[in-house]
């Protein structure tokens, strides 16, 4: 006789769909249109630390992380901070 394994009960609350999706991972042109900054300016706060860094995928491709963009947005807004300082 063989033994099939049960899955544990899931609270009434649970929703799968929370768990299974990935965060999404922009391209720099996504992040250049959700910031308004151009590619250029991007670097250049990145070179300050006052960008998230993105995530190196191959040597030539990177991609950020849409919960830091939406935090570093956030962030921008609440404190009023000047994107680039000239």
């Amino acid at each position: 006789m063989v033994r099939r394994a049960t899955a544990p009960a899931l609270p009434e609350d649970f929703d799968i769909h929370v768990i299974a999706r990935p965060e999404r991972q922009l391209r720099r042109q996504e992040v250049e249109v959700i910031t308004g900054l151009s590619a250029s300016s991007i670097y250049r706060l990145l070179g300050t630390g006052d960008f998230p860094r993105p995530l190196r995928i191959t040597p030539r491709c990177v991609r950020w992380l849409e919960s830091e963009i939406a935090h570093w947005q956030a962030n921008q807004a609440r404190t009023g901070s000047p994107t680039l300082g000239n």
